[in-house]
């Protein structure tokens, strides 16, 4: 390979680290331990999840459906097990946090939360207005009317309605 060739690869490899990195709010440590972690196989992916501590896993999720191609949305579930821990952190995070693209896939959690039955934050009136609340601030429009439907979905959608995957580990 020439070392133009490698030179034009290493800049390409920078920049969509740093699109990614800036993207998901993630610093780099945060960016490289996903990476890794997406480097695994599936199977190896979907034991380990559940392992990491609920922030790992939020970051893990928000790299896998923002950076990551197809989406990591079989996450979702995963995380949806820790019932209101994982409510919480979010909860708290809706506070902070105003990026597009975490609100909408903070919404995705609490949806398989609801959805599955595991919390009983998933459905709390409070969590669900500052959800609404963070959902009209996102700038893109489709972001925002796709994220409002999840929102809309976990007000009408009586909670415990399936079960969870199976494939989510320990």
């Amino acid at each position: 390979m020439s070392p133009r060739l490698k030179l034009t690869g290493l800049l390409m490899l920078a920049v969509s680290t740093s699109v990614g990195c800036s993207t998901t709010g993630l610093t780099r440590k945060e960016t490289i331990s996903a990476q890794d972690f997406y480097s695994q196989p599936m199977a190896d992916r979907l034991k380990s999840y559940r392992r990491n501590s609920l922030e790992v896993q939020l970051t893990l999720f928000f790299f896998g459906n923002q950076i990551r191609h197809p989406p990591a949305l079989y996450l979702a579930d995963c995380f949806a097990l820790s019932g209101d821990a994982g409510a919480e952190l979010i909860q708290k995070r809706l506070q902070q946090d105003t990026a597009d693209l975490n609100v909408r896939d903070m919404a995705t959690l609490i949806r398989a939360m609801n959805e599955i039955g595991s919390s009983s934050l998933a459905s709390n009136p409070k969590l669900i207005d500052q959800l609404r609340l963070r959902a009209l601030s996102i700038r893109d429009s489709g972001w925002r009317e796709y994220t409002l439907k999840i929102v809309s979905d976990i007000e009408t959608t009586p909670s415990g309605i399936r079960l969870p995957s199976d494939q989510c580990g320990e």
